[in-house]
């Protein structure tokens, strides 16, 4: 079982109400999770284009092809379905 318990310095409520972790929080973590946190000491947050969701920063080309080519067909038979109907 998990004890760990957040500290009041581990994180706060923006603006918007969201949880933002403090970068003390993500030293205590002791890795980069590569979610592009604000407060990255691990400097990843500069490396990521902001406006790219970070499910597709986590994959390779052949997995978005995979994806893709997934997500097109099931269109294409959904969209057929309804034309037969």
């Amino acid at each position: 079982m998990n004890d760990f318990k957040l500290e009041p310095e581990d994180f706060y409520l923006d603006d918007d109400g969201n949880m933002v972790f403090t970068a003390i929080y993500l030293k205590k973590r002791k890795f980069c999770c590569k979610s592009g946190c604000r407060h990255c000491p691990y400097d990843f947050g500069e490396k990521i284009d902001p406006e790219l969701p970070t499910e597709l920063m986590q994959k390779s080309f052949s997995e978005d092809k995979y994806d893709a080519d997934t997500l097109l067909k099931e269109y294409a038979d959904f969209h057929n379905e309804d034309e037969s109907n």
